[in-house]
């Protein structure tokens, strides 16, 4: 073997090295729980649901059909089949359930957490994208499944989901959720205004505008920090950004908003003058 095909062979195998490696890293820093049997049949189990979208691609591939769309076409095919098919959408999310309950059973056993964050971006900022009367048909009872289980384990409960999802805020406040994020305000989804609300039954995580911290001048930021600042007095929201921080942020200015948030955000918090 020349010295050109043995580079292309660990090109073309280089996956394989990487994971030799991290299984060899972890086996030695961590050698009483990495790799023992419990632990590798997590990890094959929790990889599984990966594995599926893998498997698709690959026929993609294999057929000749190029097709890096695959996520695309399937949020549209599930929303179709939400359509025309609800009834095995629901078998498939009560599938998908048991699924995530034996991960969250899995996760509590292995990190011992005081709350849990469970997710569903079911809206963008304008509403819903699909029927609040479908939610509360199909995923209602699997939520609610969830935050029985996890509340019988004595944990906290964030439920995680973008856009502006008010229609379904009294399913998930009875669902048993205890706090919501990440309050998106693009669509319009205002901590303050939301306490007024549900503040008695919810707490509220999220709310700063990351548009601002990108493009914003520092005058601005400040004004929206101090304003979200207002749904934390007398507890019950955690202000924070209401998406990912991007790499269009600049550190010294996310710095300084932390700084603010620290500073301004001690008990009992002072109403803007």
């Amino acid at each position: 073997m020349n010295s050109k095909k043995l580079k292309l062979f660990f090109v073309d195998n280089m996956i394989w090295l990487i994971l030799l490696g991290v299984f060899l890293f972890f086996g030695i820093i961590k050698p009483r729980t990495f790799l023992t049997f419990q632990n590798v049949h997590f990890i094959l189990y929790v990889s599984s649901m990966m594995g599926f979208l893998v498997f698709a691609e690959t026929i993609c591939l294999l057929s000749g059909n190029f097709d890096l769309s695959i996520g695309e076409i399937a949020g549209f095919s599930a929303m179709v089949n939400l359509a025309l098919f609800p009834d095995k959408v629901k078998e498939f999310a009560i599938r998908c359930t048991d699924f995530m309950l034996g991960i969250a059973e899995r996760q509590i056993e292995l990190a011992k957490p005081v709350g849990m964050v469970i997710w569903g971006d079911v809206a963008y900022d304008k509403g819903m994208f699909f029927s609040p009367r479908l939610w509360q048909d199909i995923y209602f009872p699997c939520v609610k499944r969830i935050c029985d289980f996890l509340h019988e384990k004595d944990l906290i409960i964030v439920y995680h989901g973008c856009g502006r999802s008010l229609e379904i805020m009294e399913n998930l406040i009875e669902a048993g959720i205890d706090a919501y994020n990440p309050l998106e305000a693009k669509a319009g989804m205002d901590p303050v205004e939301l306490k007024k609300e549900f503040g008695d039954r919810l707490s509220f995580w999220g709310g700063i505008d990351t548009r601002l911290l990108g493009y914003g001048t520092w005058e601005e930021i400040e004004k929206e920090a101090l304003y979200k600042l207002q749904a934390a007095r007398g507890g019950g929201c955690m202000p924070a950004s209401d998406h990912s921080v991007a790499s269009n942020v600049d550190p010294l200015i996310y710095d300084r908003l932390i700084s603010l948030l620290k500073e301004k955000g001690k008990y009992p918090i002072e109403p803007i003058a």
